[in-house]
């Protein structure tokens, strides 16, 4: 008999599952609850929104995972551990791009962080699998447009029945190659990839779907083989500022190319 939860009734998240997500997206600067989680005229959505849009996501996540293979990780803590939280420190790289309704940002603008002030407020994650990190962005930020490509066409299906379940507005799934995009002349405001590549080869390819003026996240293991002078040794001809974040866990740092030139 099939015991995974039923993403309309059954709750997925036990409450150690729960406490961690609610302790590490906090601890990311990402909180999920409280006033910080949608402040006054914030186009976030509530913490009761939020949090029981992750239940339902852990929910259809090991339903789906019963029938393809999505991930290897099922235990609701390792999820949230190694897949919500790893996609929430992309959040704080996104800076100000769609933080506000009406693309009104309180505070500096997104000029202060490496983004020209009329750049499109939207995002596309490649190969985005199981929705990571590209549903979780959606989730806490539905100002931001986010476009998740996945070639593998039972696996871009589950991402358009989270999109449903979840009333993710502001997704598009594209059941194709990244190259489909580039082909069409699709360019994003910000562009990341969490396992689909590897970082030297993302960096490379994944420019091609960055506007100017827009920024490349990479999501690396810190080490000596994957510093930035490494990775992209010529990264100055194409974009204008690069940085390897601090690491926002254990064997885990986002790689941030920002300013991204014509051409």
């Amino acid at each position: 008999m099939d015991r995974t939860p039923d993403p309309k009734h059954d709750p997925a998240m036990d409450r150690a599952a729960r406490q961690e997500l609610l302790d590490g997206s906090r601890a990311l600067g990402v909180p999920l609850e409280g006033p910080d989680a949608a402040g006054p005229g914030s186009a976030e959505p509530s913490s009761g929104r939020l949090l029981g849009g992750f239940d339902r996501y852990l929910a259809l996540l090991l339903r789906w995972n019963a029938r393809i293979k999505l991930t290897s990780v099922t235990a609701p803590g390792e999820v949230v551990a190694r897949h919500f939280l790893d996609s929430l420190a992309v959040v704080p790289a996104l800076a100000d791009v769609g933080r506000a309704a009406g693309g009104q940002v309180p505070g500096p603008g997104p000029e202060a962080h490496g983004l020209p002030g009329d750049l499109p407020r939207d995002l596309v994650d490649v190969g985005s699998g199981a929705g990571f990190p590209g549903l979780v962005i959606a989730l806490v930020r539905p100002s931001i447009r986010v476009t998740v490509v996945e070639s593998i066409h039972k696996k871009a299906a589950f991402l358009e029945a989270v999109r449903r379940e979840l009333s993710l507005t502001n997704v598009e799934v594209v059941a194709d190659r990244m190259e489909s995009l580039v082909a069409a002349g699709r360019r994003f405001a910000v562009a990341v990839s969490r396992a689909t590549f590897a970082p030297e080869v993302w960096i490379r390819e994944g420019a091609q779907l960055v506007a100017p003026g827009g920024r490349l996240i990479a999501m690396i293991v810190p080490g000596p083989a994957t510093t930035l002078d490494a990775l992209a040794p010529r990264w100055a001809e194409t974009f204008a500022g690069a940085a390897v974040e601090p690491p926002y866990a254990e064997g885990r740092a986002l790689l941030v190319l920002s300013g991204r030139r014509d051409g």
